[in-house]
């Protein structure tokens, strides 16, 4: 059995809001449209379409653990 698009979409939020938090270091807002949810600071916007679908400031991504690479390198830099 398949799981719901919605609960893996809400998984991948709440997975990516924390990462936003600390490598920016700033308040995240969240907003939810029919898409999906959008995570947005003043340097760095996270749009969620599935878990398989997100893009890091227009950059696509294809997992979570891939977006979380991107969120790190774009705000720390490379190590």
């Amino acid at each position: 059995m398949a799981a719901n698009i919605h609960f893996l979409r809400k998984m991948a939020c709440d997975e990516l809001f924390d990462t936003v938090f600390f490598a920016t270091g700033q308040r995240v807002n969240k907003t939810k449209n029919k898409d999906g949810y959008i995570l947005s600071t003043p340097t760095l916007e996270v749009k969620i379409a599935s878990n398989k679908r997100i893009f890091v400031n227009n950059d696509f991504c294809r997992n979570v653990p891939e977006a979380k690479w991107v969120i790190q390198h774009l705000e720390c830099g490379p190590l």
